[in-house]
């Protein structure tokens, strides 16, 4: 993956002459659920598929956060599961059901779903 301050880059190398892969459209079609990394453009590339989605400011993998600061409050860890859970259940609902979501903390108030 490849980063600038606005966006990232995801290069997908096509495989045994698939024309669109999977994950993209996978990506695209949970795009617009709230919680969701949004997916702005793409670029169909002779061997490989390039996936420009938004670059949130300033975020960080929940994982990270959790082991810097410890054990987080009832109520912030309440507020998290719950934003997992809608975001999780509004892929679902658009037909995508992922089994390695990574969380991102965009604020100590939201949390994003990345692929």
């Amino acid at each position: 993956m490849i980063t600038n301050e606005m966006h990232l880059f995801l290069v997908l190398k096509k495989v045994n002459g698939v024309k669109v892969p999977l994950e993209f459209c996978l990506m695209r079609q949970v795009s617009q659920c709230g919680g969701v990394i949004k997916l702005l453009d793409a670029c169909d590339m002779a061997d490989m598929f390039v996936v420009v989605m938004e670059r949130m400011e300033s975020c960080t993998d929940l994982f990270d956060f959790i082991t810097e600061r410890g054990a987080l409050p009832e109520a912030m860890a309440k507020n998290f599961f719950r934003q997992v859970v809608e975001a999780v259940l509004q892929c679902h609902h658009a037909g995508v059901f992922h089994r390695d979501i990574k969380v991102i903390l965009h604020s100590i108030h939201s949390l994003f779903i990345k692929n």
